[in-house]
């Protein structure tokens, strides 16, 4: 609503007040525009070269609505032609040397159009009508090398509509010479990936529509999955955790926990029932470890692996006397051997032809003579001193494993010789001899060695080598140390030798709320709560505030910073408006900060200050009495003084000045008074004073 007048019967209305009347409407119209921040163009108004034949001019279209800074509308409805060879103060804007160019910026800016002349009782002209028009402002920028010109400021009268480059020897402006990078239309919302520029409202959000219509149907600005949240989950079979991650980490997470040698405990599967065996739900990794166990108990068995009847024989050759064997169970195959060999028959069944073979061969005969020979040949072998067998050709079962679980499984002796000598060999990381070979405790002092393998010990060892103090390695001591330095009372038993280009961190303590020294500058600080990145502080704790001893030659400081200050700070923070100190200065003693609590009384040896006032009310026909307290700025006093003495800044309606009365070490009251004055309404009286 805009600001009213209220004309009445028989006013006689001047030209002024008519003109403020219709002042006040427009400048309501306007201000609405200006307050919703409706600023820039709205409608058309595009920069283009000139047609049909480019020139130093371009081309603007219509019809354009824009709104200027103030709210004014800027209306034109045709095509309209502005001209770039020269500025709004009539400057050519040509480029002078070769290579360089300028930016030419175009403006609109609101203007009045004046018309329908008339001639008033002074007989001077007025034009009645006084429309909303436009008119076009060319400013042009400094001239600089290609890529380095800058462009003119953007106005705080006018809105830009298009910059135009212009180089050295042109004669027409074309498209590419014309850019909108800064046009100020209504909607510029600059942004990634996408940005707005439109000048209707229902442009700007059916563009915003359209952009959040794409991301939710996934056409485009799709997340990526590192993007994208995983709140975690819960943990895999063998307890390795999912913990918060995006969706993209977290599938690498579990391709990589799965493609891991330890990826099948991380599995789970179920029970899986059956008879002898079953599995019991697990991981694959447990269900695996059980089907292999039961694979291998099966083929170890020594007794009970199958019974005879549940194995089929699928027969055989026949006898030498020509009795067949045909198939049937290896129970009854069994039993049938026996039966066969057990008759009175069971001779002829078993022939002993020439058996051929290195370094013996049996001859042709019956079995009885065949047994006579490989007995020979037997006695003749286990009487042998050497050369008996090749050590590939004995079998070495077993045997118990290395230290650390390592196998020796069944092999050849040759293969187990020669394993023999490449695990002791072993150098690999976390595979090598020494740690197959066991090793008894050794008592020492001060350290001892307990019973393990030969790479325990050694690793045990190197520690010990570790442990002892190195000049040119970290040290880390989890024992106390004692420090007595060189003899006599005058070497230090500790030097820190020093010289720092700012201040140098000696000694740290503490876990939370860190106790620091520094060395600086020929002084010690003692910081708490805060330490020096090499250029500010900062706090370890955000919560406490800080604090800092600076011991100097000539004063010893202690100084707060308060939990409030923001991190980091600065050097000259410590004695900031966020900071309170005490300066002992050796030469003037004691200088106070904001506040200082020390363990007496402090006692003031100057001139003492304070100020109080008050203000009261009296009743006519009445007197009244006002008074106040003050204690004393600078501290206690010795004693109770003698007098006081009040200096009146400001009084009103009071009849005598301040009176003293209960004064002693540490502040003084004072009293004033009015007397009956006749007054027909309530009075007020003040007294203002300073200076005890």
């Amino acid at each position: 609503m805009s600001s009213r007048k209220d004309f009445f019967d028989g006013q006689r209305v001047t030209e002024g007040e008519l003109d403020s009347a219709f002042d006040d409407l427009e400048r309501a119209d306007h201000n609405v525009v200006a307050d919703l921040g409706f600023v820039g163009v709205v409608l058309n108004g595009a920069v283009s070269q000139h047609a049909p034949v480019p020139d130093l001019t371009v081309d603007v279209s219509g019809p354009a609505v824009i709104y200027d800074q103030a709210g004014r509308r800027i209306f034109f409805s045709s095509l309209q032609n502005a001209n770039v060879a020269q500025d709004d103060n009539g400057v050519s804007t040509e480029v002078a040397t070769t290579g360089n160019e300028k930016i030419v910026s175009v403006f609109v800016r609101f203007d009045r159009v004046l018309s329908d002349p008339r001639i008033d009782r002074r007989s001077l002209t007025v034009f009645f009508r006084r429309d909303e028009g436009f008119r076009f402002v060319v400013a042009q920028g400094g001239e600089a090398p290609a890529g380095a010109a800058l462009p003119p400021p953007l106005r705080s009268d006018a809105i830009l509509l298009a910059d135009v480059t212009r180089r050295f020897g042109q004669a027409r402006v074309v498209n590419a010479d014309i850019s909108i990078a800064r046009r100020q239309d209504a909607f510029v919302v600059v942004g990634s990936p996408r940005s707005l520029r439109r000048g209707r409202t229902i442009e700007a959000i059916a563009d915003l529509l359209a952009f959040l219509n794409a991301h939710t149907g996934g056409s485009t600005d799709r997340h990526p999955a590192g993007s994208i949240d995983y709140a975690g989950g819960a943990p895999w079979a063998d307890g390795t955790p999912n913990p918060p991650a995006t969706v993209e980490g977290q599938l690498d997470k579990m391709i990589a926990d799965l493609a891991a040698p330890t990826g099948a405990p991380k599995i789970g599967a179920a029970a899986t029932a059956g008879a002898p065996n079953a599995l019991v739900a697990g991981t694959v990794k447990s269900q695996l470890d059980a089907l292999l166990s039961f694979v291998n108990g099966h083929i170890n068995r020594v007794a009970g692996a199958h019974a005879a009847s549940a194995i089929s024989y699928a027969g055989g050759g026949a006898w030498a006397d020509g009795v067949t064997n045909p198939a049937t169970t290896v129970e009854a195959q069994l039993d049938k051997l026996v039966a066969d060999l057990a008759a009175a028959t069971g001779a002829p069944k078993i022939g002993a032809a020439v058996a051929g073979g290195a370094p013996h061969a049996l001859t042709a005969g019956s079995v009885k003579t065949q047994l006579d020979q490989l007995l020979g040949h037997l006695n003749g072998h286990a009487n042998a001193a050497s050369g008996a067998h090749v050590a590939t050709a004995i079998t070495c079962a077993a045997g118990p494993d290395w230290l650390g679980g390592r196998p020796n499984p069944v092999v050849s002796v040759q293969a187990q010789l020669d394993k023999i000598i490449n695990d002791l060999a072993a150098q690999l990381v976390g595979d090598d001899g020494a740690e197959r070979i066991g090793a008894q405790a050794v008592v020492g002092t001060p350290s001892s060695l307990p019973a393990g393998s030969v790479r325990s010990q050694l690793d045990q060892l190197l520690a010990f080598t570790n442990a002892s103090a190195r000049t040119n390695v970290a040290q880390t001591w989890t024992a106390p140390q004692t420090f007595n330095g060189a003899g006599g009372d005058t070497s230090p038993s500790l030097l820190v030798a020093v010289d720092p280009s700012i201040r140098k961190l000696v000694l740290e303590v503490g876990v939370s709320l860190r106790h620091r020294l520094y060395y600086t500058d020929n002084r010690l600080e003692l910081v708490v709560n805060a330490r020096w990145t090499g250029s500010m502080w900062e706090r370890d704790s955000t919560l406490a505030f800080a604090a800092r001893y600076v011991f100097e030659r000539n004063d010893f400081r202690v100084q707060h910073v308060t939990g409030a200050i923001a991190q980091p700070f600065s050097e000259a923070a410590w004695e900031g408006p966020d900071a309170k100190a005490i300066v002992w200065d050796l030469a003037s003693g004691l200088n106070f900060g904001e506040t200082v609590r020390i363990g007496r009384e402090h006692e003031a040896p100057g001139p003492l200050t304070g100020m109080s006032g008050v203000e009261a009310e009296w009743s006519p026909n009445s007197t009244a009495n006002i008074g106040a307290a003050a204690s004393f700025a600078s501290g206690r006093l010795p004693a109770a003084p003698s007098s006081v003495t009040f200096t009146v800044l400001a009084e009103s309606l009071t009849d005598s000045s301040p009176a003293a009365f209960v004064a002693d070490r540490t502040g003084a009251s004072w009293f004033d008074q009015t007397l009956q004055r006749a007054s027909p309404t309530t009075k007020f009286m003040y007294v203002a004073f300073a200076g005890i």
